[in-house]
């Protein structure tokens, strides 16, 4: 997993981090986003485009479990750069 953590500024959008996760070592997906809601948890949105005036997901993981264990691993890994205080 590679994350790209970014300082938050005031008045600026809530997105944290960008983060791209390798799936085993065979598959790439880029573009996870990682938000702070504004009761101060984090939230992963996955890869989306916007082909024709709204944005649609590219990514979708079928399971609950698949998407508990992505939403851990990004926030773990933005968590070693910004420790919980």
């Amino acid at each position: 997993m590679r994350i790209y953590p970014f300082e938050a500024r005031e008045g600026a959008s809530q997105v944290q981090a960008y983060a791209d996760v390798t799936f085993g070592s065979e598959l790439l997906v880029k573009g996870f986003k990682l938000v702070m809601k504004p009761n101060g948890a984090l939230f992963v949105g996955y890869p989306s485009a916007k082909p024709s005036g709204e944005f649609v997901q590219t990514v979708v993981a079928n399971s609950s479990e698949l998407k508990a264990k992505i939403r851990e691993a990004v926030v773990a890994k933005y968590r070693e750069y910004y420790p919980k205080d």
